[in-house]
C-alpha cells in the first residue's frame, strides 16, 4: 500500500458516501410511526377538544380540554391550528360576557386539505 492511501479505494468511499446520504435522505423522507395518520397532538386532539367543549365555560376550562395553550388569542377567541404534510385543522372557540364571567359563546373545528376545507363542524351556545 502507498504511503497516505487509505485501505478502502476512493470508489469503494465513493459508494460508501453515496449509501450514507442515501441513507440520509430516506430518514427525513419518513413520516411519523404509524403511517399517515394525524399524530396525537394533531387532528384527532382538536377534534375530540372540539366534542368537549360545552356552554359556559371559562378560558382556563378551554385550554385544559385542548391541553396546550392556544396559538393566537384575541378579546373573544382562542385559536389553536395544527399543520401536517398537506393538510390543516384549525379550533376557534369564541367567548361572551355572561353574569360577569366570561364564558363559552361558540366553538368551529375544521380540517381542510389542498386548500379546500373538506369538513367542519361549529356549536353555539
Amino acid at each position: 500500500m502507498k504511503r497516505g492511501e487509505h485501505p478502502l479505494g476512493r470508489r469503494a468511499f465513493a459508494k460508501l458516501a453515496l449509501t450514507g446520504a442515501a441513507g440520509l435522505v430516506l430518514v427525513a423522507c419518513g413520516g411519523n410511526e404509524d403511517g399517515d395518520n394525524p399524530d396525537k397532538q394533531g387532528a384527532s386532539n382538536l377534534e375530540s377538544a372540539y366534542n368537549a367543549i360545552g356552554p359556559g365555560m371559562s378560558k382556563a376550562q378551554v385550554i385544559g380540554i385542548v391541553g396546550q395553550a392556544p396559538h393566537q388569542e384575541t378579546n373573544g377567541s382562542l385559536q389553536w391550528s395544527d399543520y401536517s404534510y398537506d393538510s390543516s385543522q384549525g379550533l376557534t372557540v369564541t367567548f361572551q360576557f355572561v353574569g360577569g364571567q366570561i364564558v363559552t359563546a361558540g366553538v368551529y373545528w375544521f380540517i381542510q386539505a389542498a386548500g379546500t376545507v373538506s369538513r367542519s363542524l361549529r356549536k353555539d351556545f
